[in-house]
């Protein structure tokens, strides 16, 4: 069996969006309301963001980090691979600089989630896709 167009859930695909149910919790609609699966960064490379494709939200441990920041009034569990739970503090935006080709381009990631226990800063290619 080949992956066809016409039969593609994903954007330009002739079934575009329309996943399996058991899928439909990884669509991301706002930071509220879906449940999180992510990867871990590193805290040996803290200026580094780690892109990954599975991940559903922009994730920083550092809350220096946000341009505008506000706190959630109760933190939110995020649930990780292997059914572990960490959680999110608060949510902002954050200013970064991509190079790319020898150009660097200032950048800002929106709803980007507050996680002081994350490992590292994640970057999710999922939600830059839906952009």
């Amino acid at each position: 069996m080949r992956h066809v167009k016409a039969k593609c859930l994903s954007k330009g695909g002739g079934q575009e969006g329309q996943y399996p149910k058991k899928y439909n919790n990884n669509t991301v609609n706002s930071v509220m309301d879906t449940p999180i699966v992510w990867t871990y960064g590193s805290k040996n490379s803290p200026d580094i963001w780690f892109a990954n494709s599975a991940t559903t939200i922009h994730i920083s441990p550092d809350c220096k980090d946000f341009v505008s920041y506000w706190k959630y009034d109760s933190d939110r569990n995020i649930k990780m691979f292997g059914n572990n739970l960490v959680k999110g503090a608060g949510e902002g935006n954050i200013d970064v600089e991509i190079e790319c080709g020898g150009k660097t381009t200032k950048i800002q990631l929106t709803n980007v989630m507050h996680v002081p226990e994350s490992e590292g800063k994640i970057l999710s290619l999922k939600v830059l896709a839906q952009k």
